[in-house]
């Protein structure tokens, strides 16, 4: 898979080919040759390697490949019948009893880890008995059996894993980094197994497992072999980083390493759920190295009910809150991950669900996913499915190197289930849902009313989850961008090629399409004055209690970076009261009074890039046309799929003001 344009090293082949090579029975009669690793169209990748023999094709199979192996398959067995055809991974769904008769060109599925299974599959083969019944921990076709197959027993699973694939193929391994440019994501393993049971999980169908750990020595001399030769993306594996002790040594090694290699130039990571502590303690090393880092909060939702339904009440949302205090008392940026549609979700319960993160003290870097039901999680058994009565959409997936947009000519590469209804909410109540958060991101975690609401919650009292309920529900449920989005939803359930992303129709020579959340914030923009002018008259008339409301309305608009900023000379506006100590002082944690009055205010601000708090970018585009200045005002600002708050001056200061205590 290619994340952000860099290819993954093939770390399966790497795995299976090192295990068979240290373990298994006559190792010379085997071949392994080069692994297919890119996305690409199946006779391309295979032009070259259909010439060759192939005895025994290995699938390394999930969700977002899962179609690519069967056209790749299917093309083996059509050139080399003979050809053993094994699938691993957590995509093959062996419970459907159709499965071998919808996929003829797979004859075995193999469970659970790979390595064990893999190499006593290659020595029955090589000793010419093609019954693969005595190796276990694999599905045989059986087309007369019920169950469309026949399982051989538990899988042999390892326990020890000691020596590294990537040490071990080595030589292979460079030549793949050459072939990558030297730009390359590698994933890296520290133990196996998940201790959680989450029902929309399927962690290599090893949840509510015994963890395994890797030798440390192991661990250590991966991580600074992939530093060595420049790994870019290192994604670790674990289900819960931070649940041993000796993993906040580890997360400390990686800072280390980055500062003295400058690699990898970032590192993504599974946190513990339940280890405040550890957390934060890696997060804070991780950070302090200087490494472009954020910490993911995988808490998928807020609510106890909700995380009930997923069989997840068991990890503790009171704990994630004492992780987000401390990260921000380090300015340590947070990423939050949400899943939409969870079976026992309302939109209630959803809209509350933000509220929450916001009275955490999170209001930026909202990712929201649609629920995949991947065939092997708990979600998808018959029992669940009558449960919750659970009803699908197949939907595409693209590929695109960013996060967060669909690039012009991408690929549609497969298709996955998505819960759209169950028995808590209907297919209009998961348009809502949809809707509601495009609404959130663009309109507070974007920076267009989030001033606005923390000046409500501090000093007024008006909870984060009353303000938005309001202005979704009262007022943006009247205006034509939510019937645009709830229509393009309703679009996305009826329709079996559409997809969730928008085009931006105002900025014809914008070729590519980005999510709803993105295309609000850019019509929002676009049509900025008309914006705040109905959304100030609808807040005024709503709280006509608080007193500086258009004071706050202003300032919030005029904070906004537009492309006709010009940074070689920054930016001057008045201001009646001082806004920005108001919001420097301002956590959260305690109430605020009014803003101090500043009698000839003058704020000037003086960015030069734009930043996430993770990477930055600069504001650079004079000397562009108008529309132009929009193209790359998006490229800038707004296709960070979190966003952040990059959409808002930083660097601000009150010049030229008299203030008063007197007058407040």
């Amino acid at each position: 898979m290619d994340a952000l344009g860099f290819p993954y090293l093939p770390y399966v082949w790497g795995v299976l080919k090192t295990h068979h090579e240290q373990h298994g029975r006559d190792c010379d009669d085997w071949e392994w040759l080069a692994p297919i690793y890119r996305y690409g169209d199946p006779d391309d990748l295979l032009r070259r390697r259909l010439d060759v023999p192939i005895d025994v094709l290995g699938l390394s199979c999930y969700t977002w490949n899962w179609r690519l192996q069967c056209r790749i398959a299917a093309a083996v067995k059509s050139r080399y019948p003979e050809c053993l055809v094994v699938a691993g991974g957590p995509q093959p769904d062996f419970a459907n009893p159709e499965f071998f008769r919808e996929h003829p060109y797979i004859d075995a599925i193999a469970v659970k880890d790979g390595e064990l299974t893999f190499t006593r599959i290659l020595e029955t083969w090589a000793s010419c008995n093609r019954d693969l019944g005595s190796v276990r921990g694999v599905y045989l076709p059986d087309l007369g059996a019920p169950e469309g197959h026949r399982f051989t027993g538990p899988a042999e699973i390892p326990t020890v894993f000691d020596t590294s694939p990537y040490l071990a193929q080595a030589d292979h391994y460079e030549n793949f980094i050459r072939e990558c440019g030297g730009k390359f994501c590698a994933t890296w393993e520290t133990n196996r197994g998940c201790p959680f049971s989450c029902s929309f999980c399927d962690w290599g169908s090893s949840t509510m497992s015994k963890v395994r750990r890797f030798a440390q020595e192991r661990v250590r001399a991966e991580l600074e072999w992939l530093a060595l030769h420049g790994v870019t993306v290192l994604v670790l594996t674990d289900a819960n980083f931070g649940m041993f002790p000796e993993d906040v040594d580890l997360g400390r090694t990686v800072a280390d390493t980055f500062r003295q290699y400058g690699a990898p130039a970032s590192f993504s990571y599974n946190t513990a759920k339940n280890r405040p502590e550890p957390s934060v303690a890696i997060s804070k090393a991780l950070f302090d190295s200087g490494m472009p880092y954020k910490h993911t909060l995988s808490i998928q939702h807020t609510k106890s009910e909700v995380l009930e339904a997923a069989d997840r009440q068991n990890i503790s949302s009171e704990k994630q809150v004492r992780v987000v205090r401390e990260l921000m008392k380090y300015g340590i940026p947070i990423e939050v991950q949400l899943i939409l549609g969870i079976p026992g979700d309302t939109y209630a319960l959803w809209q509350g669900c933000f509220g929450d993160l916001m009275e955490w003290g999170i209001h930026g870097q909202y990712q929201t996913y649609l629920y995949h039901l991947l065939p092997n999680a708990p979600a998808a058994s018959p029992e669940s499915r009558r449960r919750w009565r659970i009803d699908t959409i197949e939907r595409s997936v693209y590929l695109s190197p960013h996060l967060g947009f669909i690039a012009s000519g991408s690929r549609i590469v497969e298709k996955n289930d998505i819960i759209v209804s169950s028995s808590t909410y209907g297919r209009e109540d998961w348009v809502r849902m949809n809707v509601y958060a495009a609404i959130i991101k663009a309109l507070h975690t974007s920076g267009l009313t989030q001033l606005v609401a923390h000046y409500l919650r501090w000093t007024h009292g008006v909870s984060y989850e009353d303000f938005y309920r309001t202005l979704v529900d009262e007022w943006a449920v009247q205006t034509w961008w939510y019937e645009r989005l709830a229509a393009h939803f309703r679009a996305f359930l009826s329709e079996e090629e559409a997809t969730e992303f928008m085009r931006v129709e105002e900025l014809p020579s914008y070729p590519h399409r980005v999510a709803a959340f993105q295309w609000l914030l850019i019509r929002a923009c676009l049509s900025l004055d008309s914006f705040f002018e109905a959304l100030s008259q609808f807040l005024s008339m709503k709280y006509p209690h608080a007193a500086n409301l258009e004071s706050v309305l202003r300032y919030q608009k005029d904070i906004l970076v537009l492309p006709d900023y010009d940074s070689r000379t920054g930016k001057s506006f008045v201001t009646d009261l001082d806004w920005p100590s108001y919001f420097l002082r301002g956590t959260g944690e305690h109430s605020l009074p009014d803003p101090l009055p500043a009698s000839g205010g003058l704020v000037h601000v003086a960015d030069k890039e734009c930043s996430n708090g993770v990477d930055g970018f600069p504001l650079d585009w004079f000397g562009q046309t108008a529309e132009a200045r929009w193209v790359t005002w998006i490229e800038r600002i707004v296709l960070d799929y979190s966003c952040a708050m990059r959409g808002t001056f930083q660097n601000v200061a009150l010049e030229s003001a008299v203030l008063s205590r007197s007058e407040t």
